[in-house]
């Protein structure tokens, strides 16, 4: 190694890290909704394999997209949700990263997030059709939204 090489080798480590590394939700925030192609369900599924290794068993097809009407629609959710939840997550009530939140509109079941915890706080990485695209909220500002955690659930 060169003096100047060995120079900077010690300088880089005299150099305090203070930065801290991005959570590894920040890869999906902002990547675009598209309903029946990259939607809620689709979000959970790339996060269990991307990120934690496990491959989820979801619907490939989703009922809603050819019916009319928002309340039709989250009947639809709703119904399609209740249909297949026991198949691939079990309920718990201690979450952990990674853990599917199915969260409520309106009183339907009808939408999935991915538990996060930033900084010792509750976070909901979702795909919403609103903004349009993935994004990540505290979880006890969900309500603002308009959405209600129903309960965490453990991929099966």
């Amino acid at each position: 190694m060169s003096g100047s090489a060995m120079g900077r080798l010690k300088y880089q480590q005299l150099i305090p890290c203070n930065h801290v590394q991005p959570h590894w939700s920040a890869r999906y925030v902002g990547r675009r909704y598209e309903e029946g192609v990259f939607d809620c369900g689709e979000l959970a599924r790339a996060v269990q394999l991307e990120v934690f290794g496990r491959k989820i068993r979801l619907p490939s097809t989703r009922d809603h997209v050819h019916v009319e009407g928002a309340l039709a629609k989250f009947r639809t959710m709703a119904a399609q949700i209740d249909a297949c939840k026991d198949d691939v997550a079990v309920r718990t009530h201690v979450p952990h990263e990674g853990d599917g939140v199915l969260l409520k509109t309106r009183g339907y079941r009808q939408h999935i997030g991915v538990y996060c915890v930033i900084a010792g706080e509750a976070w909901v990485l979702h795909a919403t059709d609103g903004a349009g695209q993935v994004v990540l909220q505290r979880a006890r500002d969900l309500a603002v939204r308009g959405l209600q955690i129903e309960g965490y659930y453990r991929w099966i």
